[in-house]
């Protein structure tokens, strides 16, 4: 991966077009594996040329690895805030 979606975090130009790269992975797995989206489809689907793509990304795999690594953030800080809840009501 190129650029950290969080050190980026403060250009929303950047989170925008990022979340629609991602949001065009997901679409595009639906229909087939990882391996077997190709960048020019992943551009297509999302709207954004091949420059910007690569101006964040080298494969779809590294918008995967990203799209796993945002869940799995959100995951952990849903999950803290539900402990820190269930804490408060022991």
């Amino acid at each position: 991966m190129k650029a950290n979606i969080k050190s980026t975090a403060t250009d929303r130009r950047i989170v925008k077009t990022k979340k629609t790269i991602h949001l065009a992975l997901v679409a595009l797995l639906t229909d087939k594996n990882i391996s077997d989206v190709t960048i020019t489809e992943l551009c297509n689907q999302a709207e954004v040329n091949r420059k910007t793509f690569y101006m964040y990304y080298n494969t779809p795999l590294d918008v995967f690895k990203e799209c796993i690594d945002l869940f799995a953030d959100n995951l952990k800080a849903t999950l803290d805030e539900f402990s820190k809840e269930m804490n408060i009501l022991s």
